[in-house]
């Protein structure tokens, strides 16, 4: 999935083992849009739930229903997640890549 134009990248983490996040700012009309594209869903409280939330320091979700959207998947052995804070022209993106060195 590409990203939405015009982001801005927050900040990013990549744990070095199976985990990377990313934050993005995106003009709020333009997120809109993008979830209507990518059929992104609502989100609830108790779910989506990021991994990589204890890696953000700028901007975590709040996983407020009404506010907030996400849309999940994988391929290829790696699963992945974004979600959508509409308010804020905010995008997490979360990718779970394989831990090749088995730990």
């Amino acid at each position: 999935m590409a990203l939405p134009p015009g982001y801005q990248v927050l900040e990013s983490h990549d744990n070095g083992e199976y985990l990377t996040m990313t934050t993005f700012k995106v003009d709020s009309s333009v997120l809109i849009n993008y979830i209507k594209k990518n059929k992104f869903g609502p989100v609830s409280r108790l779910s989506p739930k990021l991994l990589g939330d204890s890696y953000l320091k700028r901007v975590k979700p709040d996983y407020k229903p009404g506010d907030e959207y996400y849309v999940a998947g994988d391929r290829e052995k790696n699963d992945w997640i974004l979600v959508a804070d509409i308010k804020k022209g905010i995008l997490w993106v979360q990718i779970l890549y394989p831990d090749w060195s088995g730990n």
